[in-house]
């Protein structure tokens, strides 16, 4: 059991983090009625290798709106990936990838990309390869 207790002299600062750690405090105060206070590496969950991260609240799903926001600036944060003409739209978690690509490689990046962003249920790559055009180069004789 993880307790947060205060000396009784402690005042909060309003300019550090609360509760604070253990740290905070003189080496007399890391010790409750003999017992060593834990900090959060000590929990339970942690010892067993229990993680409870993206578990969140019964019925709680991210909004599409705010999902395709992440999506959106991933896509274009990527060094790989010409999003230019990439459209993005969600409808219940499933992210839908429309629009072409310069290169087949950006089409899979794409979807790479994104498919480890929280709250992401599917991801329909409908994305065209579409090569621009090469220039062509005339020799300049008549």
């Amino acid at each position: 059991m993880v307790r947060h207790i205060l000396p009784k002299n402690y005042e909060r600062d309003p300019s550090r983090a609360y509760p604070p750690s253990r740290f905070d405090f003189e080496e007399d105060n890391y010790y409750y009625e003999g017992e060593p206070m834990l900090d959060h590496s000590e929990t339970y969950a942690n010892y067993a290798g229990i993680s409870y991260v993206g578990k969140g609240p019964k019925g709680y799903r991210r909004s599409d709106e705010r999902l395709r926001e992440e999506v959106c600036e991933t896509l274009a944060q990527h060094p790989e990936v010409d999003a230019r003409e990439i459209e993005v739209s969600i409808e219940e978690g499933s992210v839908i990838l429309n629009g072409s690509v310069p290169e087949r490689h950006m089409k899979y990046l794409a979807e790479a990309a994104i498919e480890t962003i929280w709250g992401v249920e599917d991801i329909i790559n409908q994305l065209k390869v579409i090569r621009p055009p090469a220039h062509s180069v005339h020799s300049g004789a008549i």
